[in-house]
């Protein structure tokens, strides 16, 4: 074996050993203790320091040795928390059962809340486990089906957290190639595949976001392969399964042209039309996650606002700040499409685009959970490694401190001052530093790229 793979391998071990060390000195990752966050802190130091040797390597490594390694050691960590009988730290997989056992009922989730009297006949054990249960599901409809389908197989803890896990894995697997064809180490991989934050939320708690951080990844690869078609329908079917993709398809649409645009149009209707006639507002999920005040919880920027409104005696504070939110991102998607519209830009590029949009509604975003970073990480964080993003995907887990407190009401606890100002004071000082030293996303064909970054002048042959 290489002196790199020994190296590569070594931390793998180390990372490994910090998560289960971890998992048993925490009470099986139990959230209300304040210890899970000093644990943490292990295996994040382990990531760390593999992502700064990876960074700081002279020579890129594209030896199939190092990408099995990555990817070995990844599967491993998701599999360890695979095999967790139920998750701790979320409940959110309750939720994506009882949408899965309401379809195959023939019930529209976005119809009624699981508190509805009208379900009340459908409840079980996993309904008391159910939170936000007021309200109706906020999962697009790629999502419920595949709940359903599971549901259908086995309506099972495991089975749930299977399917996420699989898609995880999936994107593991795409990564190394991904980054060989856009000419970058494929060791630069890590930054997704070794990030504990996403080996907790995702193999443990089994967040389905990996679905749609899969087929991102997947669409933006047969972009750059040039297969627009197929790129544009792939990016429909992430737009089902989470909201998050659509943020970013205004700036792919000129690339796409019109009849791949038109087929992206295309599959996202079809795959609202069945839930349409099962009753209900289809317009559900977006409701609940732009305009409701439930999923409020660590916004950072969002709650200054917030305060300032409340301070000035508005009336409803969480609208204005609502208002200051969307504006920014409306007007940075404006300041991108209109520079993408004047120029030819390359696919890394217009990939930069799309971190940079996306970072921006995350930073301003009323709700910024540990899981949701995997937006940006893939790919936009593993392309152009920027450490304001990789630093918060450590400190965000602090957010957890929240759950040791009492809960003011039945689900709901409040936010503590100190974390939010760790959290978000590292975050915007440092996007600020990255932004005016240009080192804040930037992709690897220009010249200013962060020293150390490992890229390929030449793709190199599979």
């Amino acid at each position: 074996m290489r002196r790199n793979s020994l190296v590569l391998l070594s931390f793998g071990v180390l990372l490994e050993t910090s998560l289960l060390i971890m998992w048993y000195l925490s009470d099986n990752l139990n959230r209300s203790s304040t210890s899970l966050e000093v644990y943490f802190a292990f295996p994040f130091a382990v990531y760390l320091a593999t992502v700064m040797w990876v960074l700081r390597s002279k020579t890129p490594d594209c030896s199939a040795e190092s990408i099995r390694l990555v990817i070995l050691i990844s599967v491993i960590a998701y599999v360890t928390f695979l095999l967790q009988k139920a998750p701790t730290l979320s409940g959110d997989i309750y939720r994506y059962i009882w949408d899965g056992k309401l379809i195959n009922y023939g019930i529209s989730p976005y119809q009624y809340p699981p508190d509805a009297s009208q379900l009340v006949k459908l409840r079980d054990s996993n309904w008391y486990l159910v939170e936000n249960n007021n309200i109706i599901s906020p999962y697009p409809p790629l999502l419920e089906l595949l709940n359903a389908l599971t549901y259908l197989v086995s309506p099972t803890v495991f089975a749930f957290k299977l399917l996420t896990v699989v898609f995880a894995i999936f994107t593991v697997l795409m990564l190394p190639f991904f980054l060989k064809k856009m000419g970058y180490d494929p060791r630069l991989s890590a930054i997704f595949a070794w990030n504990p934050i996403f080996i907790l939320e995702f193999g443990s708690s089994a967040h389905d976001d990996t679905i749609a951080v899969f087929l991102v990844c997947a669409s933006l690869y047969l972009f750059v392969e040039k297969r627009m078609t197929l790129s544009a329908c792939v990016m429909a079917l992430a737009v089902v399964s989470k909201l998050f993709p659509l943020l970013m398809v205004p700036l792919f649409v000129r690339r796409w042209r019109i009849r791949a645009t038109i087929l992206l149009s295309a599959i996202v209707i079809v795959f609202y039309v069945p839930f349409a006639l099962l009753g209900g507002s289809i317009f559900g999920p977006v409701s609940v996650y732009l305009f409701t005040s439930t999923p409020i919880f660590n916004g950072g920027a969002f709650a200054i606002f917030q305060n300032l409104f409340s301070w000035l005696g508005a009336n409803n504070a969480i609208t204005a700040a609502r208002i200051v939110e969307y504006s920014i991102f409306v007007a940075v998607l404006a300041w991108f499409l209109w520079k993408a519209v004047r120029g030819n830009h390359d696919d890394v590029e217009l990939m930069r685009y799309a971190a940079i949009l996306l970072s921006v509604y995350l930073a301003f975003s009323s709700t910024i959970q540990p899981w949701y970073l995997s937006w940006i990480f893939v790919p936009f964080v593993v392309l152009m490694p920027t450490w304001s993003w990789i630093i918060f995907s450590g400190t965000i887990f602090l957010t957890y401190l929240t759950f040791t407190q009492t809960p003011i009401a039945p689900g709901y606890w409040a936010e503590i001052t100190w974390v939010k100002v760790v959290e978000f004071g590292q975050l915007y000082l440092m996007i600020i530093y990255e932004i005016f030293s240009r080192r804040y996303f930037v992709p690897s064909n220009k010249k200013s790229y962060p020293e150390g970054l490992n890229v390929i002048e030449e793709a190199p042959s599979a």
